[in-house]
Formats: C-alpha cells, structure tokens, sequence
C-alpha cells in the first residue's frame, strides 16, 4: 500500500510540473511578430510622430431627438 500512495504522489507531482511547464513555456503572442495587445495601448499617432489630436463624436441622442432640442432651445 505504502507503495502505491508513494507512486500516486509522484504520478500527481509530475503532472503538475508538467502543466506548470506548458504554461510557462507558451505564451499567447506569435514569434517574430509580437503581442497584438500591446501595440494597441498607446494613442494614435501621426505619421511624422506627433500625437494626434483628433477626437471622436459622441452621439448620445438620435438625430432626431438632437433635432428637437435645437428647435427648442431656438424658440426659447
């Protein structure tokens, strides 16, 4: 029996390392290219280098609804 418990602890022991190891060794970015995920943090830049200083629109209200308000802050 002692034997057997020995060998289970081993057994355990060495599928652990190995999965231990697979994580370790693999990595979720492709050779010779690079994370995509890191490349994406940083802001736009323009071609000469500078930073850009454009900025997006936001539409909070639909066309309509901006429509109305204008028309209601005019009459006021």
């Amino acid at each position: 029996m002692k034997f057997l418990k020995n060998n289970r602890f081993f057994a355990i022991l060495a599928l652990l390392f190995a999965l231990s190891f697979t994580t370790v060794s693999t990595s979720s970015c492709a050779r010779k290219v690079g994370c995509e995920a890191e490349h994406n943090v940083g802001p736009k830049v323009k071609r000469n280098g500078t930073l850009s200083m454009k900025r997006g629109k936001t539409t909070l209200y639909s066309k309509k609804h901006r429509k109305i308000r204008k028309k209601r802050r005019k009459g006021k």
